[in-house]
């Protein structure tokens, strides 16, 4: 399902809406009264290509500030649905690959906070629910983006370097 257009609160409405890396990039680096939006698109797209170079299984759900109307986005929430091969099996990856899942690393690196969970699991399931509750509107729901990595995002590099670098008139 597409994305689709926000709400009168400037949210998603509440959903899980499939998105390729490039619809997401689009949709949510337009509002911009500073280059924020676009910052936050760099590290998005640096991380997502890192997870997707070294996880191609992963599930990444995309969350915060930036996938609202909110002129300057203060932030990207993520959660990151993996195999439990990966899961329980850490001490197996490369330290580089352990840092991409290290929510205290990545952090550091990015600024994102992420969420790691068993995909399919309870976990997930209320990580995902707890990511569609609106922070300090009891009772208002949001929607949250899925990007899975798969061969239809082959395009993604070119459209995203494109418009990334595009500037609004």
């Amino acid at each position: 399902m597409p994305i689709p257009n926000f709400d009168e609160n400037g949210f998603l409405p509440e959903g899980v809406y499939d998105a390729t890396e490039s619809e997401l990039f689009e949709q949510f680096r337009i509002f911009r009264e500073t280059t924020r939006r676009l910052d936050l698109s760099r590290l998005l797209k640096e991380y997502l290509g890192e997870i997707r170079e070294r996880i191609p299984e992963a599930e990444v759900y995309v969350d915060g500030s930036f996938v609202t109307t909110k002129p300057i986005p203060s932030d990207i929430d993520l959660v990151l649905s993996l195999p439990e091969t990966v899961i329980f099996n850490q001490e197996d990856l490369s330290p580089y690959t352990a840092n991409l899942i290290s929510a205290s690393r990545v952090r550091r690196a990015y600024g994102f906070d992420i969420l790691v969970a068993p995909r399919g699991s309870i976990l997930q399931d209320d990580y995902l629910d707890d990511f569609q509750d609106v922070k300090g509107r009891p009772g208002l729901r949001k929607g949250i983006d899925y990007a899975a990595f798969t061969s239809a995002n082959f395009l993604y590099e070119f459209a995203l370097d494109s418009l990334l670098t595009n500037t609004p008139q």
